[in-house]
């Protein structure tokens, strides 16, 4: 069985508040009758970084990346893993890139005023998240070298993109504060 690392927990902390502040949004845009995607847009966010608070304390991202290289083991290709994770990992960004850039592109055309682009901005760093957890599963060798060297990309990207959607869920619940009281002067 894998031990809860202190990163881990802080992780699983972090995305917990990061779950919370969507769900005050989903909450405020009900309250302001908002559009009801912005309701279940920012209620899915919460549940996907609920999710991410199981994954992390149940340690799933090291037991489905151990099960992947024991299938591999099973089938004699752990040899050639690195030859294979380089077109996975590729083809993983390249779908992901072209998916984000084709939903961002219907998605500002069809989300009006700052609101709206809170939504889009914290949706598209939520696929990011998502992005990221699956390249981290699929990561061996050559992978992990990129994400846990130096650089610490998995960190930044970690932390990045949680704290680009807690950003925009405090800046949307503050939109619509300021739409009250904006309307109480009036």
């Amino acid at each position: 069985m894998y031990e809860l690392s202190a990163l881990s927990a802080l992780a699983a902390a972090f995305y917990l508040v990061v779950a919370c502040t969507c769900l005050w949004a989903s909450r405020s845009s009900a309250i302001h009758r908002q559009l009801s995607r912005h309701i279940w847009i920012w209620a899915g966010i919460a549940a996907f970084f609920v999710a991410l608070v199981a994954m992390r304390l149940l340690s799933v991202e090291e037991v489905m990346r151990d099960e992947l290289r024991d299938f591999l083991r099973s089938r004699n290709g752990y040899g050639a893993r690195r030859e294979m994770q380089g077109p996975i990992a590729a083809g993983i960004m390249i779908l992901s890139g072209v998916l984000a850039l084709i939903g961002l592109r219907f998605a500002l055309l069809g989300e009006k005023g700052r609101r709206g682009r809170a939504v889009v901005v914290a949706l598209a760093a939520s696929v990011a998240m998502a992005v990221l957890v699956i390249l981290r599963i699929v990561s061996f060798h050559a992978l992990d070298v990129i994400l846990r060297g130096p650089l610490k990309l998995n960190w930044i990207g970690d932390i990045g993109a949680s704290a680009i959607v807690l950003a925009c869920a405090i800046y949307y619940v503050k939109l619509m504060g300021s739409k009250t009281s904006s309307s109480r002067r009036r």
